[in-house]
């Protein structure tokens, strides 16, 4: 019962093909010789050896950017065909993280280029889940937090199709999401936004989380990994609640969108030394 109730909070299917999907044997895959943390699929060879390539740096990035070392080892999966990551990520994602493991796709938008991004990214994810416990994770977290902080750790992993710019500009004109104070173990909120202005905006958040006051951050992420509830953790390591510091982001974010604009605006020769 507990995997079915987690399984939905990972995904929009039913709790049964959530469960099977949980529970799906990686029997076929292969140990890749070169990288023993990676298994792949007969025919996903070179998308293994790229993952293995970066795996590495990618788990010194997030245990470095989330403060401390993953609690068991990491497995990624590498999968051949689309169909068959579908079959566990139970959507056509790039990557995904499952019941401790990780999948990636060999989805034509997973370029070489981006598959270190989408492993920290996933990474982000495991690391989390490692610490506070899949469930708890999920149900406490919000969604815009959740994936703010991978996107964020990884560098921009999973919004690569949205510039910061972008994102601001459309807090600017009020296409944003609302940061809710808790996460669901029934649904997953992106507020109509599309997936990838979602990502982007969460991960401005969480930048601007960070910014503000590292330390606040670095106590807001050990908060919840001793299992604080979410808008506890932000209120004690912020000393303010998550409406007030939301609306000091929106602020900023407009103020930074009227400055990228003021230039091509301003009349030429105008004396404004930048």
């Amino acid at each position: 019962m507990a995997a079915a109730v987690a399984a939905l909070a990972l995904g929009g299917c039913s709790a049964a093909d959530a469960v099977l999907s949980m529970l799906r044997s990686t029997d076929r895959f292969v140990i890749d010789a070169a990288e023993p943390r990676i298994r792949y699929e007969p025919g996903a060879k070179a998308l293994a050896r790229q993952a293995g390539r970066h795996l590495d740096e990618a788990v010194k990035t997030v245990e470095e950017g989330q403060y401390r070392p993953l609690v068991k080892p990491v497995v990624v999966y590498v999968c051949a065909t689309t169909e068959s990551c579908r079959a566990y990520c139970r959507s056509n994602v790039r990557g995904c993280t499952v019941n401790g493991r990780i999948f990636l796709s060999p989805k034509p938008t997973l370029t070489a280029e981006r598959v270190p991004g989408i492993l920290k990214h996933e990474l982000s994810h495991l690391h989390m889940e490692q610490h506070v416990g899949m469930l708890r994770w999920h149900a406490g977290a919000p969604p815009w937090f959740k994936e703010g902080l991978a996107v964020f750790v990884s560098g921009g992993g999973g919004a690569e199709n949205v510039t910061a710019s972008q994102a601001r500009a459309a807090i600017a004109a009020g296409r944003t999401f609302s940061p809710e104070p808790a996460g669901s173990l029934l649904f997953r909120k992106r507020h109509g936004l599309e997936q990838h202005l979602f990502y982007r905006q969460s991960a401005l958040f969480v930048a601007f989380l960070h910014a503000k006051d590292p330390k606040a951050f670095e106590a807001l992420l050990a908060g919840l990994v001793a299992r604080t509830g979410f808008a506890t953790a932000v209120r004690d390591s912020y000393q303010t609640d998550l409406e007030n510091l939301w609306s000091q982001f929106v602020t900023q974010a407009k103020t930074n969108t009227r400055a990228v604009a003021a230039p091509e605006n301003a009349p030429a020769h105008s004396g404004v030394i930048p």
